[in-house]
């Protein structure tokens, strides 16, 4: 009965808690985000090593930068297909073929906007970064962009799972000794080239 009364206790909290942070208000949330913000650009300058004068000069640009990215990705929004309404009985209404071709063109234009913003603060971190610190950068983000996406995968639209499992090449299988042995002395028989035999 005890254990049953403290597991109870323990789910009205994590439940109270979880409540607590979908009522923020848009302050709090600002706050989350600009802390969210200080913290990676914290992590990002330990990683890349730089000395406290070019942290804070890259800490400002930074800034900037994902602002500036935002913006991009804000400016050419996609059209969705309606969700299914099973209150109602109304079916998932699809793209048009006008939306279709909208959202191509949406994607087009955003990978020049995204390109135009990436070359300008290249040239801005240039001036205090070099390549190499420059190339870890993006490679960091990237890193941090799979994570979240993999995070993510395979969950509603509330944040709820529900939407099946992942598929079969999101997961890397780990490499057992013997497949490591057979792949260093027959390279050409596994991974890639494994259609050819």
């Amino acid at each position: 009965m005890k254990k049953f009364m403290m597991i109870a206790v323990a789910v009205l909290c994590l439940s109270a808690q979880s409540m607590a942070q979908s009522q923020l208000t848009p302050e709090q949330k600002a706050q989350r985000q600009a802390m969210r913000m200080e913290n990676r650009c914290v992590q990002l300058s330990t990683a890349l090593a730089l000395d406290d004068a070019t942290a804070a000069r890259f800490t400002e640009v930074y800034k900037r930068y994902k602002a500036d990215m935002r913006a991009v990705r804000k400016q050419f929004k996609m059209h969705r297909p309606k969700k299914a309404d099973p209150a109602t009985g109304t079916p998932q209404v699809p793209l048009t073929d006008e939306q279709v071709e909208q959202n191509i063109l949406n994607r087009f234009a955003m990978s020049r906007a995204t390109l135009d913003v990436r070359e300008k603060y290249y040239k801005e971190f240039r001036t205090f970064m070099n390549p190499k610190q420059i190339q870890k950068l993006y490679n960091l983000e990237k890193k941090q962009g799979q994570r979240m996406q993999s995070k993510h995968h395979g969950r509603g639209p509330k944040g709820g799972k529900g939407y099946g499992k992942p598929t079969a090449w999101q997961h890397k299988r780990p490499v057992t000794p013997h497949i490591q042995r057979l792949r260093e002395t027959r390279p050409y028989q596994h991974g890639r080239a494994a259609h050819l035999r």
